[in-house]
């Protein structure tokens, strides 16, 4: 008879900044984003609409939540199972590159962008308001592994939008930021167990 080994193990710590990615191609059932080893960054051939979000406050935070609805019987004190109801996964945070329309754009659900246009004075636009549809995107949350420069990390929102609206703060002593929360939503079709996100180590042996 043995003891059960420790688990105690350095190599599996992790501190470090990550990337934000979204509009990216929502991966085939069973499959996994493309990524360039070189960059660490998702592959631009296979997501040409592919946007990262660039600078934060505090960097970015991955949480899932499940709630469960507890079974109960007359026979017994204590539950006697669970099935869970909801499972809400998000990713938050705060954009820090106010000053680009494209980003802001694609963050607000609602809103429409309007490419720089017109001369003497050229003016690009965000408007919002009236709209009560919008467009769902693929995001992910990409970050290098400490120790081996081949392995890349993410976790994947397969089809979210971002429900933290925006403040931009605008002062001399205020640092002006979008608050990101993007929320995952199920994707009908895909494999049980793997309709909303998706968290992934991937490793370059070539």
């Amino acid at each position: 008879m043995a003891g059960i080994s420790d688990g105690w193990a350095i190599g599996e710590l992790h501190r470090g900044h990550g990337k934000l990615f979204i509009k990216l191609a929502i991966p085939a059932v069973d499959a996994v984003m493309a990524i360039d080893f070189a960059t660490g960054n998702p592959d631009s051939t296979a997501n040409p609409s592919g946007l990262h979000i660039g600078y934060t406050n505090e960097g970015w935070e991955f949480t899932t939540t499940p709630t469960f609805d507890e079974i109960r019987v007359d026979e017994e004190q204590e539950g006697v199972s669970d099935f869970i109801t909801t499972n809400e996964a998000t990713i938050t945070g705060a954009m820090r590159q106010v000053r680009n329309l494209t980003k802001i754009q694609a963050l607000l659900p609602g809103s429409v962008r309007t490419a720089p246009t017109g001369t003497p004075t050229q003016i690009e636009k965000v408007t919002g308001g009236g709209l009560s549809t919008f467009s769902y995107f693929c995001a992910a949350l990409v970050w290098p592994d400490d120790d081996d420069a081949d392995v890349v990390w993410w976790v994947m929102l397969y089809r979210c939008l971002n429900r933290g609206g925006l403040t931009i703060g605008i002062g001399r002593t205020k640092d002006a930021a979008a608050t990101v929360t993007l929320t995952g939503r199920a994707v009908s079709g895909r494999t049980a167990g793997d309709r909303t996100y998706a968290i992934v180590r991937a490793e370059d042996l070539s």
